[in-house]
């Protein structure tokens, strides 16, 4: 379980690029550790039109 002041657990996903209309794989270890010392931020949703 990810919590607040923690690092993110390492996670393997698809998700859609709709620049090529395709799904890719998208991992954390491919943005962090980042060589400018920036933070990443994620942010992800189900899908559009849900109900919360």
């Amino acid at each position: 379980m990810a919590l607040v002041g923690q690092k993110a657990p390492e996670f393997d996903i698809q998700a859609y690029d709709p620049t090529t209309d395709s799904y890719t794989s998208v991992k954390l270890s491919d943005y962090v550790p980042n060589e400018d010392g920036k933070f990443l931020v994620v942010c992800f949703y189900p899908a559009d039109f849900t109900f919360v």
